[in-house]
């Protein structure tokens, strides 16, 4: 839900960030989504990306909910049912028109970027055999790797302060990341979030300095680069990784569920 909420029609003009939080399903008649959760202003201080093309033409959410019946049922029937009565995940396909491997591939051999701004996904096997491996593949080129993770939970996905306890944790068992992190090379600062989106009007003021000279943008995950920021354009280089689990916003965008994508635009 966190894809799609808009605090009624006003959630476009927002200028402060907000956190959702949900205290209880249940079925609601027509189209309100009230009852699901709601959704707080959270502190001042979060400032917009940097890194954004445009900031005044940047919205996040790539579809929108409140005038899609389908989505709202879609996501009220999810929300009802036990996460181990859904159907088991299928193997991943990389369709060509999502797949930049090639492209990604290229670029790299071309340079190696100054720093790279990783915004994490779900904890677990996603953020220890992909997000950090990717990190060090990075370090060990050169590039600097900020790991951006919520500063709030948020469903499964990673915290900042959990991911840095793993970080460390897998340091002490690997040379080279042992010596990126050691070096801050590698290092986790937190978004200021608490979404299982990615909204890059309300970042921390931290990463959002951090984000200043970075010249490559990773965004990790179905939630930050598929249900937000699919169509986000940037100044530097980016790369969006995620795979598709919700049928209605793959035939939106021209893909089947589990299709997956390698997603890479060049600086602009």
């Amino acid at each position: 839900m966190g894809a799609f909420l808009r605090y009624a029609p006003r959630r476009r003009s927002m200028s402060f960030p907000v956190a959702e939080n949900f205290s209880q399903v249940q079925r609601i008649s027509g189209t309100s989504l009230s009852a699901v959760g709601a959704i707080e202003v959270v502190g001042s201080g979060m400032r917009t990306f940097p890194l954004l093309r445009d900031p005044s033409a940047y919205h996040p959410d790539t579809v929108d909910m409140a005038s899609d019946t389908r989505l709202q049922h879609y996501w009220l029937d999810l929300l009802d049912k036990n996460l181990s009565d859904l159907a088991a995940m299928e193997t991943v396909r990389h369709p060509t028109k999502f797949d930049h491997l090639p492209q990604l591939l290229r670029r790299l051999r071309e340079r190696v970027h100054r720093k790279a701004i990783l915004f994490t996904d779900n904890s677990g096997a996603d953020a220890i055999l992909g997000v950090l491996p990717f990190a060090r593949f990075l370090a060990r080129r050169g590039t600097a790797v900020v790991l951006a993770a919520n500063t709030r939970p948020a469903v499964n996905d990673v915290t900042a302060f959990e991911l840095d306890a793993v970080l460390r944790e897998l340091a002490a068992a690997d040379a080279a990341l042992a010596a990126a992190v050691a070096s801050g090379k590698v290092r986790v600062v937190a978004t200021g979030s608490s979404e299982p989106c990615l909204d890059l009007r309300g970042l921390s003021e931290q990463l959002a300095t951090e984000s200043a000279d970075a010249d490559f943008v990773v965004i990790e995950g179905m939630g930050r680069a598929i249900h937000t920021n699919f169509f986000a354009k940037f100044r530097v280089d980016c790369l969006k990784i995620a795979v598709f689990k919700n049928p209605q916003v793959a035939e939106h965008l021209g893909a089947q569920m589990y299709d997956g994508i390698r997603i890479f635009e060049p600086a602009q």
